[in-house]
């Protein structure tokens, strides 16, 4: 039976990184739930692809556009940045931090690495690379 995953900032780096891993895995995890703060259009096309139960859009003045854009999919939509708990970025995004925990238990798992190269100015970039599948920057 596939476990079920919610991913907390799906269109960050770390989140669509994430929902790679999980698309190469489909037969072993499912997507519950999907968080965005304010990209609709990236959080529509996860939504589609991969019909989580749930999404939650921070930004409460995309809420109509992403239920009209999800309206003949099973999927609940919620807004608001109550229902995102966030932590500001090097780029002034919000987060919540727990891609990059989910990330590190699905390469855990699969026996793979993640590498990282930071920089104070720039932010940070992790690498994926799981046996069998192409690293993923």
């Amino acid at each position: 039976m596939p476990k079920g995953i919610a991913i907390l900032g799906s269109t960050g780096s770390i989140g669509t990184q994430t929902l790679q891993v999980i698309a190469a895995y489909r037969e072993e995890f499912v997507v519950e739930v999907l968080t965005a703060n304010k990209n609709a259009d990236l959080l529509i096309n996860q939504a589609m692809e991969f019909q989580p139960n749930a999404v939650v859009i921070g930004n409460e003045s995309e809420y109509e556009y992403v239920t009209e854009a999800l309206k003949n999919f099973p999927v609940k939509v919620f807004a608001g940045s109550d229902k995102l708990e966030s932590m500001i970025g090097t780029a002034n995004e919000k987060g919540t931090g727990l891609g990059l925990r989910l990330c590190q238990e699905l390469v855990h798992v699969n026996k793979g690495t993640i590498k990282v190269k930071s920089s104070l100015e720039t932010g940070t970039t992790f690498s994926i690379s799981l046996p069998g599948i192409s690293p993923v920057s």
